[in-house]
């Protein structure tokens, strides 16, 4: 009987939780959604490593879905966050129940359309490169590595979003034909 209660105490305190964690999500994206400015900070950092991107991997489908949308706002307000997460917005889009791959694949056209896909995809060294600064530490071995990178997930983001052209679900084919639209706009 006591496994019993303190199962059921231990289930009202991670719904406690969950609706704790769901709100701070929802202020977050709040927040994100009205600032006018972009920032990069240590705190807008920790946030993101911290915060939202564990809130991804937790076991309910609602906290889920506001740390995607709160992971798209981060990555729409800074261009290296967009670079940093793609790939996980991707694995959302590709693994996870389909309220959240809709969730993945709009902030992934929102991401697209803002920075385009060659400015997204572009290396710290490709950038360095085009500019006309290069680094002596970095060697030709590193630059080649970035590149090959680089190519690989470029090669990876528009063939998997093509693919919910021709999805089963109504709301991510859809969604899929909005975002090529605005995109072809």
């Amino acid at each position: 009987m006591e496994l019993v209660v303190e199962l059921a105490t231990d289930s009202v305190l991670l719904q406690a939780d969950v609706n704790e964690t769901t709100m701070q999500l929802h202020i977050l994206c709040f927040a994100l959604v009205h600032s006018k400015t972009t920032f990069r900070t240590t705190a807008f950092v920790n946030v993101i490593s911290e915060y939202i991107v564990p809130s991804i991997q937790c076991d309910d489908a609602t906290v889920r879905n506001l740390a995607v949308k709160a992971l798209g706002l981060c990555c729409l307000s800074d261009l290296e966050c967009a670079r940093q997460h793609i790939l996980l917005l991707l694995q959302v889009l590709q693994v996870d129940q389909e309220a959240l791959q809709l969730t993945a694949l709009q902030c992934l056209f929102d991401i697209l359309l803002v920075f385009g896909e060659e400015r997204l995809l572009q290396t710290k060294n490709n950038e360095k490169q085009n500019s006309g600064d290069t680094d002596d530490e970095e060697t030709e071995e590193e630059i080649k590595n970035e590149l090959e990178a680089e190519k690989t997930a470029s090669a990876s983001i528009i063939p998997v979003i093509l693919r919910y052209l021709d999805s089963d679900d109504d709301f991510l084919r859809s969604c899929a034909v909005e975002g090529f639209s605005k995109l072809f706009l």
